[in-house]
Formats: C-alpha cells, structure tokens, sequence
C-alpha cells in the first residue's frame, strides 16, 4: 500500500492567479510592427504633462501585478494499492464584471466630466484588436492576460488636461484602480 496525494474534488482548488493593482501609463504611438506572428504596437513613453498628444496617437496601458496564491484546501491523502489517481493542479484568475474609465474633465458635450467612457475607448492585447468594445472584450473574462491598451476611438471637443481614471470591478468585488494625471488630449 502507497500513501498517495490526490486533488480533492479534482481541479477545484490550486493556484489562483490574483490581481493585486494595477497601473496605467501613457505611450505614444509610432506605428506597428508586423513581423511577428502578432502585429504590436510601436511606441515611445509619453509624460503627460509635456505636451498635447493627438487622441489617435495615445495609448494608453495598463499593467496588472498579478500575486500568485497557492490553495491548499483541495490536497487530502488517501490510501492506495499499487495506483495512484492523478490530476493537474487548477489555476484560476480573477475575473472581470465592469471596467470604468472616467475623466474629471468633459471630453465632449456627449460625455461631460465624469461620465463613463467606455463607448469611445477601444481596449487590445495588440495592435489586432484595435476597437474593440471593452465591455465585449473584458467582461466576464479573466485578467490572464495582465497587459491591455486603451485608445481613444474619436476626438475631443477641445483641448482639457485630463485626471483619466482606469477601475477594474472583479466578481468577487474587489475594485482596483489607476490614474493618469494631467493629460492633454488634442484632436
């Protein structure tokens, strides 16, 4: 007889991938690279307090710090002859129920300051992706990937040095957020 490890109920427990912060930074687009099998961004930092940058030259990213967790409640021991049942650990990441992105400046007269910008911002994970709507993109998925870029899809009104805040709601509840300050978006 073999004292054996097994998963309790199998997959249940395991690694749980958890998103801690975020943080969100501002690049200028330079262009795309298509050599490799993912066309990616081209960039170069962007300080937003520099200068006006055009709404179809920002990017906006935003890093996850993800923690891993280790789940030990799904591990129990079991007596076996001659066998033993085997079965990947389970991992896990949070899931996403909103993304908010808000300015304390109005963007146009359709968005005044603090309304919800998500309809003219495009979320990707590379230069594919380009305008993809956020809610479609993000909500009820998972924070595997840790990196998405955010850009603005049309123009403002004028020119306004925007306080852009980026907030992350999970299922769980747990809220994260970044911001960017002083940023000068011009058409």
């Amino acid at each position: 007889m073999h004292m054996v490890q097994s998963c309790n109920p199998c997959g249940s427990e395991g690694i749980y991938f958890r998103t801690e912060a975020i943080s969100a930074s501002t690049q200028k687009i330079t262009g795309i690279d298509t050599s490799g099998c993912c066309d990616a961004y081209r960039f170069e930092k962007f300080y937003p307090e520099e200068k006006v940058i055009r709404y179809d030259s920002l990017l906006i990213q935003v890093k996850s710090d993800i923690q891993t967790v280790f789940n030990d409640g799904g591990v129990s021991w079991q007596l076996g002859v001659g066998s033993a049942k085997a079965c990947s650990p389970a991992y896990t990441h949070d899931v996403f129920k909103e993304v908010r992105i808000t300015s304390d400046q109005p963007y146009n007269t359709v968005y005044p300051e603090g309304a919800l910008l998500n309809d003219i911002i495009g979320v990707s994970w590379d230069a594919r992706v380009q305008d993809s709507n956020i809610n479609s993109l993000m909500i009820n998925d998972d924070d595997s990937y840790g990196l998405y870029y955010f850009k603005f899809k049309i123009a403002p009104d004028s020119i306004r040095a925007h306080n852009i805040t980026i907030e992350y709601i999970f299922t769980d509840g747990r809220e994260v957020s970044s911001s960017i300050k002083g940023l000068k978006i011009g058409n």
